[in-house]
């Protein structure tokens, strides 16, 4: 004799559609904290790199170094400040959006 199968119930799932969960305002706060320190540092930076860029040949900085080597080093200096000025403009937008969103709560 063939055994019955058990039905199953169906379970209906709630979807959660239009309805936002609350981020509490403190969390927004740490989180703007921490994208405005990372903005500083990365500014100073960027402006480190930069200056060390436009500066360095001037002053004979690298005057003791082989043309080659100089060449090495001001692109190291001018592709390390590319990528602290993209990290500066990454954090300045997600500073932006946190600001958008704290704006938004109240």
């Amino acid at each position: 004799m063939a055994k019955k199968r058990a039905k199953s119930k169906k379970i209906s799932k709630i979807k959660n559609k239009g309805i936002s969960i609350p981020i509490p305002q403190k969390q927004i706060k740490t989180k703007t904290y921490t994208a405005v320190r990372e903005i500083i540092l990365f500014a100073i930076l960027f402006g480190v790199f930069l200056l060390l860029y436009r500066i360095s040949p001037k002053i004979g900085f690298f005057s003791n170094f082989p043309a080659s080597s100089q060449e090495l080093y001001l692109n190291l200096f001018w592709i390390l400040a590319l990528i602290t000025g993209f990290a500066l403009l990454a954090f300045v937008i997600a500073w932006l959006v946190l600001i958008i969103v704290r704006a938004t709560k109240r």
